[in-house]
């Protein structure tokens, strides 16, 4: 996803000029002062993985524009430029020969709210004789966010005793307690990504005021399940006990 451009215009207290993401990392921090559209960038994201209407929430009565940029891939181009295929005006032994050249170049569409593209910009542009495949290759190109799934969490958070159920996590944060203690218990599941994934990332966030060693989940008389981090100094501590110093300072 690093190399996956996306940016929007005309929507919200956006105008004209395009604004959004250069990049999609692993973890990507937006800052700003109130009302200046750090929510808006991310309805962009939720728009990308699933396409709804933009227009009620449009700026001044302009239709809203969304433009992604990705590389193509081999897949992408062969859907046009098919090997084996010979004939019109593209030259060489076949199509693949000629098309090969625009794998790893960089296309720009205008995602539509029906899912549909538009051609907006190739980074090296096809000779004047093949331009006519440039709207293929806008529809060929494959959305880098239609496998991902957008979970969007409250500012307020909720998180507290859970019992097991389905791996899924509510905009408050309730089945976060859930899905920790599944990836930790469950041998089908990477452990590694809250033990150590999840747990350098918090201590990303949390120091040098609190510096954890370890996630642990433990299952109370009641048959629910708390999540506890552990300090070197302090022992474990409860999840909430946390969750209310953090809203105490």
């Amino acid at each position: 996803m690093k190399d996956v451009s996306i940016k929007f215009k005309n929507y919200k207290c956006f105008g004209e000029e395009l604004q959004g993401f250069e990049s999609i990392l692993p973890i990507n921090i937006i800052v700003g002062r109130n009302n200046s559209g750090k929510s808006s960038l991310l309805d962009l994201i939720k728009y990308a993985s699933k396409p709804y209407d933009l227009i009620p929430l449009a700026h001044k009565n302009k239709k809203p524009e969304v433009v992604l940029t990705t590389t193509l891939s081999d897949d992408d181009v062969k859907k046009v430029f098919q090997p084996g295929r010979q004939g019109g005006k593209i030259p060489g032994p076949d199509h693949w020969s000629f098309g090969k050249e625009w794998v790893g170049e960089k296309l720009s569409v205008q995602r539509r709210f029906n899912d549909s593209t538009l051609f907006v910009e190739l980074s090296k542009p096809l000779p004047d004789f093949a331009a006519g495949y440039q709207e293929q290759l806008a529809k060929s190109l494959t959305n880098p966010f239609r496998d991902k799934i957008f979970k969007h969490l409250k500012a307020e958070r909720d998180i507290h005793p859970e019992q097991e159920q389905n791996l899924t996590v509510n905009e408050n944060g309730i089945g976060a307690t859930n899905i920790i203690q599944q990836f930790i218990n469950k041998a089908s599941l990477p452990s590694q990504l809250v033990e150590k994934t999840l747990l350098e990332e918090l201590n990303s966030i949390m120091q040098p005021d609190a510096s954890f060693t370890d996630i642990v989940v433990q299952q109370l008389d009641d048959g629910y399940w708390e999540i506890y981090l552990e300090e070197e100094e302090k022992g474990r501590i409860l999840l909430q006990m946390c969750q209310k110093s953090k809203e105490m300072s």
